[in-house]
């Protein structure tokens, strides 16, 4: 059955579904709202965090464990702001890159 996608928000979630992206982790705000209700909808799990670093840190170990790529979803202003270290610690890991847990 085709959905039929009516916002900005559900089209995220889908391109998501497409691309495998099975587990989301975040912390939610008034600016992610939308993406949340169309989460519901969806496969997607949602793994609720305490700090937008921590979803970061998160989706970093998530890539680096499981070779798929990490997603970490926060709001905007602080919430961006909050999550810059994580981020800039897992670009410089080049993370996922390539992993060996198939050799282990």
């Amino acid at each position: 059955m085709i959905k039929k996608i009516t916002n900005g928000a559900e089209n995220i979630v889908s391109a998501l579904e497409l691309a495998g992206v099975n587990t989301i982790f975040t912390l939610s705000g008034n600016h992610i709202m939308p993406v949340y209700n169309a989460i519901f909808d969806s496969n997607i799990e949602l793994i609720h965090t305490r700090h937008e670093a921590a979803a970061v840190h998160m989706a970093d170990a998530w890539a680096r464990l499981t070779g798929k790529v990490g997603i970490a979803l926060v709001t905007g202003g602080p919430g961006h702001a909050n999550a810059v270290s994580a981020l800039y610690t897992a670009s410089m890991s080049e993370s996922p890159g390539d992993s060996d847990i198939e050799a282990v």
